[in-house]
């Protein structure tokens, strides 16, 4: 949605294989809020969000876990 970003437990950043997901749904927290702040003081968009996220160990983790579902 424009001007926004979802975080956290609520985007689904579970990494199933290893049941975790605090670490992830923290830095995607810390992500957003990174971005929030450049956004604010360099009047641009939340899409560099999902630039961040994308360069980020968030993104290459999930990845790999992404089509894993326990039997």
């Amino acid at each position: 949605f424009p001007g926004g970003a979802i975080v956290g437990c609520s985007a689904g950043f579970l990494n199933v294989p290893k049941i975790k997901g605090t670490h992830t749904a923290m830095k995607s927290g810390m992500l957003a809020a990174e971005t929030t702040f450049c956004v604010l003081n360099e009047y641009s968009s939340m899409e560099i969000y999902w630039d961040n996220l994308k360069n980020s160990w968030i993104w290459e983790e999930l990845y790999r876990a992404q089509n894993y579902r326990p039997i």
